[in-house]
């Protein structure tokens, strides 16, 4: 499955205008200067936003068509949204959060122990710490069997080794997601770390340009996504 997007929306200082494919178990890393409109694109691609003019397809359904006036909301496209700042239920367990939206709690289980946080199901998220509550979030959005996997900056909050930890689990168990991840970031060393394929937004446009104060990221700088 391939997750295609051509969308053009107008933002207040720029237009934001991408072409992107991302394609199961690879994480393409959206990276460039905050403010650049990546979290606008994610969000329009979940369906938070509706474009201005443009196609979102994945797979074989067509999620948005402004010239077919074809719009699918949030809840039906099953995408998993990881947020900067996890809006966990501070009244719930991390098994209520994670159990939530799950269609199939039987996977649950599993979920918690790849991230290390199964001893912790029955603890209220009000009393984690934010790496542990970051690792509910993902187990959240991955319980809804998502189609496709959207990370907001989901490490920036976290301290180096919480953050190098999560960054590599995520690299490690892609393949078994099966399934298109697009992962947003301004930290250069991530972007590198993660991307399988990489796109540099700067002011609302793809600009590779844009790497060529980077050398660890000149290995993406003739790339077409």
């Amino acid at each position: 499955m391939k997750l295609d997007v051509r969308i053009r929306k107008k933002l207040h200082e720029f237009d934001l205008k991408l072409t992107l494919s991302c394609r199961n178990s690879r994480i393409l890393v959206m990276v460039g200067p905050s403010g650049a409109g990546k979290t606008t694109a994610i969000r329009t691609i979940a369906g938070l936003e509706r474009p201005d003019e443009g196609v979102i397809t994945c797979g074989d359904d067509t999620w948005s068509d402004t010239r077919k006036k074809i719009y699918v909301s949030p809840r039906k496209r099953q995408v998993g949204y990881v947020f900067q700042e996890y809006p966990l239920f501070p009244h719930l367990t991390v098994y209520g959060n994670v159990a939530f939206a799950a269609p199939d709690r039987s996977g649950i289980p599993q979920l918690l122990e790849t991230f290390g946080i199964s001893h912790l199901k029955d603890r209220s998220t009000s009393k984690l710490s934010g790496g542990e509550r970051q690792r509910c979030a993902i187990c959240q959005a991955l319980a809804r069997k998502p189609r496709v996997l959207m990370l907001d900056e989901p490490f920036s909050s976290l301290d180096a080794v919480t953050r190098n930890h999560l960054r590599s689990l995520l690299k490690s168990i892609r393949s078994d997601l099966a399934i298109p991840i697009i992962h947003v970031t301004h930290d250069i060393e991530e972007a590198r770390f993660l991307a399988d394929d990489l796109v540099p937004v700067v002011r609302g446009r793809i600009d590779y340009s844009w790497l060529d104060s980077f050398p660890c990221l000149h290995r993406f700088r003739n790339q077409k996504n």
